[in-house]
């Protein structure tokens, strides 16, 4: 459809066919994609490889084709550095830092009137109370350092696929080795 007839069917119809009419072409859409997508797989992927070989003229197929492979180096760039951070936080085991058993003091349930307010303490009253002292502590600054991470590693370079089984085997390799 033209975008004429988008906006007409848009203006002029009822809200509910309009909807019913846009999710019935969204179907057909998906449905020639997806064959279009099984029926050019092999074509794509030899433009693929010949996008990587530099052999493509056209402008418009090179420049998308540079936009996607920047897409796909800052995907593998970011998860290689989550994969990296979250291997110095496997470690930590969360439960035992957050509950100490020292920290609980364990009281039967009628006294839980601790839980709710303040204890009362009783203050005694001399002259060290009425004094005001000022004393500055120093708190050391804790300074968080910056890991550095080499995503250049060899091991990063083929990571996530899969080898490919070699059924065939060179006697000739065997033989002149020897």
């Amino acid at each position: 459809m033209s975008d004429l007839d988008n906006i007409s069917l848009q203006y002029f119809s009822n809200r509910w066919q309009y909807d019913l009419l846009v999710k019935k072409n969204a179907i057909i859409v998906d449905n020639t994609y997806l064959s279009d997508k099984r029926f050019y797989k092999k074509r794509v992927i030899d433009l693929t490889k010949k996008a990587f070989r530099n052999e493509i003229d056209d402008t418009h197929v090179k420049n998308s084709f540079d936009n996607y492979v920047k897409t796909c180096i800052t995907y593998l760039r970011f998860t290689d550095k989550k994969e990296i951070y979250q291997e110095q936080y496997d470690n930590i085991n969360q439960e035992e830092d957050i509950y100490k058993k020292d920290d609980i003091i364990e009281k039967p349930y009628d006294v839980c009137d601790y839980l709710i307010c303040k204890p009362e303490n009783v203050k005694t009253l001399n002259l060290d109370t009425f004094v005001k002292k000022k004393t500055i502590a120093v708190k050391p600054m804790v300074i968080p350092k910056k890991t550095e991470i080499n995503i250049k590693k060899p091991e990063y370079k083929t990571k996530g696929i899969l080898k490919k089984k070699k059924n065939i085997t060179n006697n000739y390799e065997d033989t002149k080795e020897k």
